[in-house]
């Protein structure tokens, strides 16, 4: 569902429809769900996008909402990156992260205050760093964080 490539690399990455709470990801040639590499396993993943070196996914969830997870496509580590407050529901509403050119920036929609907008996330380096190192021993909640 709601499937993007993953950077400039020829595979395909996203979320697995219900009752499945992961990511995946596969190349166009891969022929079933089966051939699919399973990138993260957690809340219930929703719309997401890959940076453009294919290192980092950004998701928004639901059912329940908790925030945007920034996850590490290597070693499958996430966070919350920060809570998007949007409604979800209608289209507009929803998230769609997706990620700057540079990847240090993360852009979603939001209508939390009535009116849909778009926000930007700035990525902080100590989150990278923990996420891509394994010093984040713990999955948690970064925010609420107004971005």
């Amino acid at each position: 569902a709601h499937s993007a490539w993953i950077g400039e690399t020829d595979r395909m990455q996203g979320p697995l429809l219900p009752p499945e709470h992961a990511i995946a990801a596969c190349s166009p040639e891969d022929a079933s769900e089966i051939d699919a590499q399973r990138i993260v396993s957690g809340p219930y993943f929703w719309h997401s996008g890959a940076s453009m070196d294919g290192e980092w996914i950004v998701s928004d969830t639901n059912w329940p909402d908790v925030g945007l997870q920034l996850i590490h496509v290597p070693s499958g580590r996430f966070a919350t990156l920060c809570l998007s407050q949007a409604t979800n529901s209608n289209h507009p509403a929803h998230p769609h992260p997706s990620f700057s050119p540079d990847g240090k920036k993360v852009l979603y929609n939001s209508d939390r205050t009535g009116i849909n907008q778009v926000y930007i996330a700035t990525i902080p380096e100590w989150l990278i760093d923990e996420l891509s190192t394994g010093k984040l021993l713990a999955r948690y909640k970064v925010g609420p964080r107004m971005a």
